[in-house]
């Protein structure tokens, strides 16, 4: 085979299988996407290897018209890593340059790497020119950035932003992604009306395009809302929803998201073995995922809950493990709820100095509305009535991010 037809059967070996990313994220109907979203999963090394041969031959009208199905379809998938390595390729073209630099930056936010993220979107957005979707990209970056950060004002200028970019070109994968993201934020501050709009809004276009990842995250926000009124059933509706939409476009994270969430509450209905099953399903998500961050959470979770069943030494091999995973990451929320609870173990053990030595661990610390958990146990070392600590909530889930720093079907 002469060079000239070798370079010819891998550029259509590239054709062949970026354009199936983009038939399956632009055309595959909603209750055959899961399956089509896993066979591009399984074509992963075939599809890397076709944009890496597209970038080396230049073919920049395929890039360009496959760059954010890829995107979507690695985002979907949890492809965070991929999606830093294949946007991070070194391309000649300004255009193309500045699109992957603002999609590899939000890959890299959701790696936790924030400063390289907010470096690569300013970039963009400095630069003289550049398409309009990777300034979309690049606000939705720096909104996200402000949005960890606790900065509600900057946050919610950049989304809207990202938004109004999309909504002038068509872009309605993008417009329902940032009335997501809207949603999410304004939740965060207790902004419900305006938050049940963004939900409304991002789910209509999740319903328009056919995009099952956007429905499932619309149930997920509508079942927060849900929470934070205290209308748990219509939550714990909304998430098991999203848990049967998940089927259709499999995302792990999100579903070990809402097994948490379900798990908080049937803690707060006062039934702690169904809340275990679901932590433990959380913690089996986390752990195939890498997500140790989750992991964390839901070691402290299941320690708590094998606690309030009865079985204390399973709640203190639980806890000591997510003891461990919080000091590792250095997520001072997850540790002090885990020696909180591990003092309460102690207590329910009859080690009334050991309770007394995890608790003074915690005397100088910033406990924030832990507070409140602490002094109650101090009570108890001093001989007082037992403690009895405040329930994890919906809102304190939410608030996690910033701490360690998507209408029939709704029920809005």
């Amino acid at each position: 085979m002469g060079a000239g037809e070798e370079e010819h059967v891998r550029l259509t070996h590239a054709k062949y299988y970026l354009e199936a990313v983009r038939t399956v994220m632009e055309g595959a109907p909603v209750a055959e996407r899961g399956a089509s979203l896993e066979g591009l999963r399984q074509d992963y090394p075939e599809i890397r290897a076709a944009w890496l041969h597209a970038v080396d031959a230049g073919a920049n009208d395929l890039l360009k018209s496959t760059t954010e199905p890829l995107c979507y379809f690695l985002y979907v998938r949890s492809m965070m890593r991929e999606g830093v390595e294949i946007f991070g390729t070194t391309i000649e073209n300004a255009a193309l340059r500045r699109h992957f630099a603002s999609i590899r930056a939000n890959f890299l936010v959701h790696q936790g790497d924030v400063e390289a993220a907010g470096v690569l979107a300013s970039s963009v957005l400095t630069a003289e020119e550049g398409p309009e979707l990777a300034r979309a990209h690049a606000n939705h970056v720096l909104g996200n950035l402000a949005h960890i950060r606790g900065d509600f004002e900057q946050a919610d200028a950049r989304y809207n932003a990202a938004f109004d970019i999309r909504e002038s070109i068509g872009d309605l994968r993008g417009c329902c992604f940032a009335s997501l993201s809207l949603a999410a934020l304004h939740l965060l501050f207790s902004r419900r009306e305006t938050a049940r709009h963004h939900i409304k809004r991002g789910y209509r276009l999740a319903r328009q395009i056919g995009e099952p990842f956007g429905m499932l995250a619309s149930h997920v926000y509508a079942g927060d809302l849900a929470a934070t009124e205290n209308r748990v059933e219509d939550a714990q509706d909304n998430y098991e929803m999203s848990l049967r939409l998940e089927d259709s476009a499999p995302h792990s994270q999100f579903r070990a998201m809402l097994h948490r969430r379900l798990g908080t509450l049937f803690v707060l209905r006062g039934d702690p073995g169904s809340a275990l099953r679901h932590h433990e399903e959380a913690f089996d998500l986390a752990r195939e995922l890498g997500d140790q961050r989750t992991a964390a959470h839901a070691l402290i979770e299941i320690g708590k809950d094998w606690r309030l069943v009865g079985n204390i030494d399973r709640a203190l091999q639980n806890l000591l493990r997510g003891v461990r995973f919080s000091m590792t990451l250095g997520i001072q929320s997850c540790l002090q709820r885990g020696l909180l609870e591990l003092s309460q173990v102690a207590l329910m053990r009859g080690d009334v100095g050991g309770a007394r030595r995890l608790v003074s661990v915690l005397e100088d610390a910033d406990l924030g509305e832990l507070r409140t958990d602490y002094e109650a146990l101090l009570v108890q070392l001093a001989g007082g009535e037992s403690a009895s600590f405040a329930p994890v909530t919906i809102t304190d889930l939410l608030n996690e991010l910033i701490a360690e720093a998507e209408t029939d079907t709704l029920k809005l």
